[in-house]
């Protein structure tokens, strides 16, 4: 237990217990139904999520190369490679050399990348309105936030 729970009684500590797995299946659950909407809705653009979250942060971070996006994503490198290709081919994205190293290429979108991320943007955002109803400003913050703290404890742990 975190040292702000210690000396808690033990139906206290039943409780937050309790709670942190509900949490857990809630997240889990949010999650899975997330990816499969979002899937589901991407498939109208020929489009899958993995792709989408890759041209999505092209165009976050342009010039970037397939390593800091592998990273930036979370995913491994031999996936991006694939997704890259893929997109290569449907002319949604293009490689430059990178000057300053050779070995390395920088990705950029093509006009039909940047269109189709907008068209994907779009997709995910209506369905993260829908998700967001009855929620106010106040709450999202807090959720962001608690979400912050959780994804910055996990990394530490591994």
């Amino acid at each position: 237990m975190p040292a702000e729970y210690e000396g808690n009684n033990e139906t206290d500590n039943d409780q937050i217990i309790e709670d942190i797995r509900e949490m857990g299946k809630y997240l889990s659950l949010f999650y899975r139904k997330l990816m499969l909407i979002i899937g589901n809705d991407l498939k109208a653009i020929n489009m899958t999520t993995l792709q989408s979250i890759v041209l999505i942060n092209i165009k976050r971070h342009e010039g970037v190369n397939q390593n800091e996006l592998a990273s930036v994503v979370g995913i491994d490198k031999a996936s991006v490679s694939r997704v890259i290709r893929d997109l290569e081919n449907r002319n949604l994205l293009f490689k430059e050399i990178d000057q300053s190293d050779r070995r390395h290429f920088r990705l950029f979108l093509t006009d039909k990348g940047k269109e189709e991320v907008e068209k994907s943007v779009e997709i995910q955002m209506r369905i993260w309105l829908d998700c967001m109803k009855e929620i106010n400003s106040e709450e999202l913050n807090i959720s962001k936030e608690m979400m912050i703290k959780l994804y910055s404890n996990i990394n530490e742990i591994r």
